[in-house]
């Protein structure tokens, strides 16, 4: 019963909310094209390219530790997404310090009965960099989703291999979206492999 007035009651605040896609407060970013050396096919998928392809890609995927959870969750809401990367301080250019996702919501805000209008992301959220899981823009997506099960986690924060800054988030349904591609690219190509030696044979 708890849950789902806490649902009923989310369902209503983002649907009050000043950051609907739709408003003039939605949040966006302009997302950099893929450097010439990760343009992959399907058959070499990398964290860079289930970025490129994430609904990451096209929002402002952090959030202050100042904001209040009430906020946070809401951006979750109308972006139909599980987590937001936590900046030190105020304004969405800070350092990445942490996440803050749908579970810590669950678990430390919804089961314990806190007020997330009260509460501030910076309370509740996983803090420090070494606690953060990531992987680098060319991190094949089979390794990428190796990493995310062996962590049991749902969302990795993607890094630039040479500064280690963080450039985005992707989650499990990227990966799996990356994986499907990778799998159907493979099936084509042996496909028409089997295809090829067959008429090479009719032919000989």
């Amino acid at each position: 019963m708890f849950l789902r007035r806490t649902v009923a009651n989310t369902v209503r605040t983002v649907a009050k909310s000043p950051f609907s896609v739709s408003g003039a407060r939605a949040f966006s970013i302009d997302f950099e094209p893929i450097p010439d050396k990760y343009l992959n096919d399907p058959l070499d998928e990398t964290a860079w390219s289930a970025l490129s392809k994430s609904c990451y890609a096209k929002i402002n995927w952090k959030v202050s530790e100042n904001t209040t959870v009430l906020e946070a969750i809401t951006r979750m809401g109308v972006h139909k997404i599980g987590a937001l990367a936590v900046t030190k301080g105020e304004g969405e250019k800070g350092e990445v310090i942490g996440i803050i996702s749908e579970r810590d919501y669950l678990t430390k805000i919804g089961v314990l009965g806190r007020k997330s209008a009260e509460t501030n992301v910076g309370e509740i959220c996983t803090y420090g960099r070494a606690n953060l899981v990531s992987v680098t823009i060319g991190n094949p997506i089979d390794k990428c989703m190796r990493k995310m099960l062996n962590s049991n986690v749902r969302h990795l924060f993607v890094r630039e291999k040479d500064t280690g800054s963080f450039v985005g988030l992707i989650s499990i349904k990227d990966i799996v979206k990356c994986s499907l591609n990778k799998h159907d690219a493979v099936v084509e190509k042996l496909t028409g492999m089997v295809v090829n030696s067959e008429e090479m044979r009719s032919r000989s």
